[in-house]
């Protein structure tokens, strides 16, 4: 339950924001490389099922 934070807008972006956040916060440079494979296989999990595009 994301909460206050229910209504935002792709709310998926979440996940790497925080995969980021806890890396840094673990000692990781800003800009250090993340798994982005991993991360996106967490967005769809997370958002339960590949997210729309508009573009």
């Amino acid at each position: 339950d994301l909460g206050p934070f229910a209504a935002l807008l792709d709310s998926e972006r979440l996940v790497p924001n925080l995969h980021r956040a806890y890396a840094e916060a673990a000692g990781a440079e800003p800009g250090h490389l993340l798994d982005i494979s991993e991360l996106f296989s967490e967005m769809v999990d997370f958002h339960g099922g590949l997210p729309s595009c508009a573009a």
